[in-house]
């Protein structure tokens, strides 16, 4: 098996969690609004 760089894993975890705010912070503004 051949492992991510920590590097990657690090960037696609924070930029997957960034999707996922964005996502909800338009959920909830739309909400809100």
């Amino acid at each position: 098996m051949c492992k991510l760089p920590l590097r990657l894993e690090v960037w696609g975890y924070t930029n997957e969690v960034r999707q996922r705010g964005l996502i909800f912070s338009l959920r909830r503004q739309a909400w809100f609004v």
